[in-house]
């Protein structure tokens, strides 16, 4: 059995290999395939959103709810052979006569009987060459075949349109497309008096499908973008002569709130969530939300609820007037018919929201909310959305539905939509860990933690968990300290409420989840302990021990360390599996980032609890190994040293504080040093010059600061000057003891301070950190490229809209950003040495977060995602190969060379030889 493991950025032969094999088979839609599934003689296979494996019994499982409507709406295909030499095995037995089975766990297809020879494979061909060509023209064009909308007629003349389209019942081009069929046929159709549009499996519609807008993005035409505000919810919908009413269960989102209410009516359960999100995004409302929603509910109300991007509930929509009526889920369709009905006869009213008035208020009330609004919101898009409100308000509904669809169009191809797509996609994707989360684990509940450390991070994350509703033991040393951890998480709860995010009947029953304790005793029952005490090697040693000793053997052992290793930490234990870091930021309740730290021999299903809890306590998950400073002070440790670099290079501090200001960071790095204050930022040098003496730059700068009796904002006196209700104001005297510094240092050419445009300011103090992020990637510390945009996003701060700092670099090119580190690296040492990462990357023109792995699982997936299996070999075995492509399969071939792309590696097979995959792979290729 020959195989050739690849390394993973040595695979151009592979996306040739893939990108040929796609062209050459005739229909063959993009960006999907049609399906095409084949049984050999001794597998099953089953489809659904989330693929399983059996090892023992070699088949696959998938949900059964896709592919039902693939397979009645002809989309895919069965290639099927009834056979006697049917596998004995629960997923086989009792199959129906068609050889298809659909049960509660998945779809079941029974085994064909062999066909020896090469028959098979040709006739597996054929079945792919000679799919449903609609099918292929309509995914070809954009289309998602998995989209579908059913029509049902009632006795009563009420026609029920349904958008099925698991999970969130997205609106794909087709499914649009097929909208606009159905009302014109329920317009036509004399026997159709209303209509009411409803969403299957207790959702209404999520919106438009990202996909849609990522297609645009990868060919940068919006002409891929569906006609839908004109096209649909004006022309068919609120102009088509017959009343639809919204029947909205679960949410009604983005898109999908735009449908309904193009409605004339909407009616909802209870606990709805309605909102329009769009600007999240960086785009505006592309179906007219902008002028509708005004309409509804009034322009303050709806300016808010836009800027805001939050949704609020169907109770709240009523009260409002978005939302016609509440009802239970039961009664939805009933009502909603009957309510329709109603309309055609005169007894309720027939609501054109675009028309509608009542709510706007006088001009210029309308024009003074969007005036105050545009001077609190000053991103680009947020006055975009504020000016396309305007027109409508000037000019008349459907003119703001013009100027709408004309705005949504030029942003949707902005820098800005295509980084906040980048970090929306991104942060979904950091739950994902290739060998953890994929092999079936459910996440265990954590019902009660205990926190031991009641100081700030401490009190900070015993909030965090109680405002979810986690019951927590804070344990503290004595009663002193434990009286102040308490005030500080009531502290903290009442920020909460100065806020609007609680009242003080929530502040009392969340306060009551927390009980105080000095005796380890007390954490017994806890399903987890989350330590947060100074970074003292032996005082978290000793921790883990009593924690060990008093817990049972299922609890969890977290630290919040951001420095010492887990190794060391857990080292006198005997519950390796069971410890991991949990990386609050400062001030964990607020900050939305935690890094989960595995070591070596942390179980896959702790890692799968604690990414579960991170997304009960509302926060952003990233899965990280064990280094100094993670992947977020890892990362940024050169943004600590690169404005220092630069002082002593005789740059301005305060005009380097104003280049990073205006490039979107929310202070410069001079008066974050002064916010931080000193001792943490010299603690954190200090970590980094040791772990890597050879790229640290070292200043004197902040510790003449702390000489000459500056502390920061601590005592007021910094690089600013603080001053109690007054804003932060530059001290120029520092400007003596930066010229200290620089003569210490003594790196300034010539001694002279060198110029330097404000471009090659931030490029100076970025392009460090991207080239050490390089190196996080490099090492595997990160399971993807764009966790790292994630981890700079929500744990620094760095601009959102510019989609992270590797994306942001991305933007710019490895091959620059490699030349200007190289040419600072020859003027000024080693701090700006570039990484090998980098050099490789920059030397072949790849890009650094889209790099060829993620290229090769582009293509692999135009196949996977519809899951598309050949049968092959049925010649020189009894035991039949399934030929496999697919990202998660183990499979063989011997027929021609194919590349299985696994959470682990690449293989390539090679032709007409078998291979079994196990998951025993050299070390080098056990990361992505």
């Amino acid at each position: 059995m020959e195989s050739e493991f690849i390394a993973l950025d040595k695979a151009g032969e592979e996306v040739e290999w893939l990108q040929n094999f796609l062209e050459n088979i005739p229909y063959w839609p993009k960006p999907v395939a049609p399906v095409c599934i084949h049984c050999d003689s001794q597998a099953a296979i089953g489809k659904a959103r989330s693929m399983m494996y059996n090892d023992k019994s070699c088949h696959i499982r998938r949900r059964p709810n896709t592919f039902r409507e693939l397979l009645s709406s002809g989309i895919i295909t069965i290639d099927y052979v009834k056979s006697k030499d049917n596998v004995s095995d629960p997923l086989t037995k009792g199959l129906s006569r068609e050889g298809v089975k659909i049960t509660s766990k998945g779809l079941s297809l029974r085994p064909r009987t062999s066909q020896h020879g090469g028959a098979g494979a040709t006739q597996m061909l054929t079945g792919i060459r000679t799919m449903s060509l609609a099918a292929a023209n309509q995914a070809q064009e954009g289309g998602d075949i998995m989209g579908s909308i059913t029509m049902e007629i009632g006795n009563d003349g009420v026609a029920v349109i349904t958008m099925l389209n698991p999970p969130v019942n997205a609106l794909t081009l087709s499914a649009i497309e097929e909208l606009k069929r159905c009302y014109e046929e329920a317009i036509d159709n004399d026997n159709i008096k209303a209509i009411v549009l409803s969403g299957a499996d207790g959702r209404f519609c999520g919106g438009l499908e990202i996909s849609v807008v990522e297609n645009v993005h990868k060919h940068g035409d919006i002409s891929l973008l569906p006609d839908a505000s004109i096209g649909l919810v004006v022309n068919k919908m609120e102009n088509g002569k017959k009343p639809s009413v919204a029947a909205i269960q679960g949410f009604a989102l983005g898109g999908g709130l735009e449908l309904a209410m193009g409605c004339s009516a909407r009616i909802a359960t209870p606990k709805a969530d309605l909102g329009l999100p769009e600007l999240r995004l960086g785009v505006i409302p592309g179906c007219g939300g902008t002028q509708r929603l005004p309409r509804l509910v009034g322009t303050s109300k709806a300016v808010d609820m836009l800027m805001s991007s939050k949704s609020i509930t169907s109770e709240e929509g009523k009260e409002l007037g978005l939302i016609d009526a509440i009802v239970s889920s039961e009664e939805l369709l009933t009502v909603a018919r009957c309510w329709a009905l109603d309309i055609v006869e005169g007894r309720q009213p027939n609501c054109n929201s675009l028309q509608k008035t009542d709510k706007l208020g006088t001009q210029d009330e309308s024009l003074e909310i969007l005036r105050s609004a545009r001077q609190r919101y000053t991103v680009p898009h947020y006055r975009a959305c504020l000016d396309v409100i305007e027109e409508g308000i000037i000019s008349g509904g459907y003119s703001g539905v013009l100027k709408e669809d004309k705005v949504f169009k030029e942003l949707v191809l902005s820098n800005t939509a295509k980084g906040l797509l980048h970090v929306f996609l991104a942060e979904r994707a950091t739950s994902k860990v290739p060998g953890v989360t994929d092999v079936g684990l459910k996440p265990r509940r954590i019902e009660k933690v205990a926190v031991i450390g009641g100081g700030l991070m401490g009190s900070g994350i015993a909030t965090a968990l109680i405002i979810s509703n986690i019951s927590v033991v804070l344990k503290e040393i004595n009663h002193e300290y434990l009286l102040k951890a308490v005030k500080s998480v009531e502290e903290n709860l009442q920020g909460f409420v100065t806020r609007g995010k609680l009242n003080q009947e929530k502040l009392k029953r969340t306060l009551s989840l927390l009980k105080g304790t000095l005796d380890f005793e007390d954490l017994k029952d806890v399903d987890m302990v989350i330590e947060a005490v100074n970074e003292n090697v032996c005082l978290k040693q000793s921790i883990f021990e009593d924690i060990e000793k008093t817990c049972t053997s299922e609890c969890i052992f977290a630290s919040n360390t951001s420095t010492i290793s887990l190794d060391v930490i857990g080292k006198r234990t005997s519950s390796q599996d069971r410890i991991l870091g949990m990386h609050l930021f400062s001030p964990a309740h607020l900050m939305p980032l935690v890094e989960i730290v595995r070591t070596e021999n942390t179980s896959p299903q702790v890692i799968v609890d604690v990414i579960k809890l991170t997304k009960i306590l509302k926060k952003v998950p990233i899965v990280v190994k064990s280094c100094t400073g993670f992947a977020v002070n890892r990362s940024f440790f050169p943004y600590m040293q690169g404005p220092d670099l630069l002082a002593n290079l005789g740059v301005d501090i305060f005009r380097i504080d104003r280049v990073i200001t205006e490039f979107g960071m929310r202070l410069g790095p001079f008066q974050l040093q002064d916010v931080s204050g000193y001792d943490i930022f010299l603690a954190g040098v200090k970590e980094f010059v040791a772990a890597f003496p050879g790229r640290a730059f070292q200043s004197p700068l902040v510790q003449l600061m702390v000489e000459n009796g500056r502390k920061g904002k601590k005592n007021g006196k910094g690089y600013y000057t603080y001053n109690k209700g007054s804003k932060p104001e530059a001290d120029h005297s520092v400007i003596e003891i930066v010229e200290e510094s620089m003569q210490l240092t003594n790196i300034a050419p010539g001694g002279k301070p060198i110029s330097v445009t404000d471009k090659e300011i931030l490029e100076m103090i970025f392009f460090p950190v991207v080239n050490e992020a390089c190196r996080v990637i490099e090492e595997g510390i990160v399971v993807r490229a764009s966790d790292i945009d994630i981890a700079s996003v929500h744990g620094f701060k760095f601009p959102s809209e510019t989609g992270g700092i590797m994306f942001w670099a991305d933007t710019i090119g490895s091959e620059y950003i490699y030349s200007k580190l190289k040419s600072w690296y020859e003027a000024y040492g080693d701090f700006f040495k570039p990484s090998t990462f980098l050099e490789q990357r920059a030397a072949k023109g790849l890009p650094l977060v889209s790099y060829r792995l993620q290229q090769i699982t582009y293509l692999v997936q135009q196949i996977s995602d519809l899951f598309l299996l050949f049968s092959m070999d049925y010649s020189s075995t009894t035991t039949g190969w399934l030929y496999a492509v697919t990202d998660n399969l183990p499979g063989a071939t011997n027929v021609w060379p194919i590349f299985i792309v696994s959470n682990k590696l690449i293989i390539r097979c090679n032709r007409y030889k078998e291979l079994k995959i196990d998951q025993h792979f050299p070390d080098q290729h056990k990361r992505l």
